[in-house]
């Protein structure tokens, strides 16, 4: 009978989920993206182009509540829209295998490593000894990897919506590639890198402390 924690057990499996998981997920969008690129004939496939609009017209919107007073439809700037065009030239299922390939590539080389950290951080917790230097260094790249996923996907959006305003007429409403960050996914890596800086400095005392005795 396993003696670990439930607790332990159930986080170890969903760590496992996870890793396993992105990698099905992956296959199948990619399996699914080649069958519909491959497959299709342009009368009823699609492609779909995300933007971020802004000043978008409104006066043909109602909105009205139970006693019939009649409200403002507003959006926010940046408001994510999706264009959806026929699939029906070469040089369009080449672009989407490309950006179904560059999205894949994204997550598998930031996710993965994530999981992957903490997967080892948690058999040096089944091991009984967590507080080691490796792990320090582990908890360091998880920090630095929610960095770089923060700037990536920064300019995941800027590249896609940037696209976007450089691709295609609009009527009603503009077309806005501008940069955004996930400030508090930026903030929550540095604050890991923080806490990496105070295991290591720990794990150091502890083994120092264990030379002395």
């Amino acid at each position: 009978m396993d003696a670990r924690p439930l607790s332990f057990r159930l986080l170890n499996f969903v760590l496992g989920f996870c890793w396993w998981g992105a990698i099905v997920l992956v296959i199948l969008f990619l399996l699914a993206i080649s069958v519909e690129v491959l497959a299709s004939d342009g009368s009823s496939a699609e492609i779909s182009y995300f933007a971020a609009a802004s000043n978008v017209d409104t006066s043909g919107l109602k909105v009205f509540d139970k006693d019939g007073r009649e409200g403002r439809v507003s959006f926010e700037e940046g408001t994510v829209l999706m264009f959806h065009f026929p699939l029906d030239s070469l040089e369009v299922k080449v672009r989407m295998m490309v950006l179904a390939l560059f999205f894949a590539a994204i997550v598998l080389a930031l996710f993965l490593p994530l999981v992957k950290q903490l997967r080892e951080i948690m058999k040096t917790v089944y091991a009984g000894d967590p507080f080691v230097e490796s792990n320090a260094k582990r908890v360091r790249w998880i920090g630095l990897i929610l960095i770089i996923a923060t700037f990536a996907e920064a300019i995941s959006e800027l590249v896609v919506y940037g696209y976007a305003d450089a691709t295609f007429v609009t009527k009603g409403f503009d077309l806005d590639g501008r940069l955004s960050l996930d400030f508090i996914q930026l903030i929550a890596g540095m604050c890991v890198l923080v806490l990496s800086e105070v295991f290591r400095q720990g794990t150091r005392m502890r083994e120092e402390q264990e030379l002395t005795v």
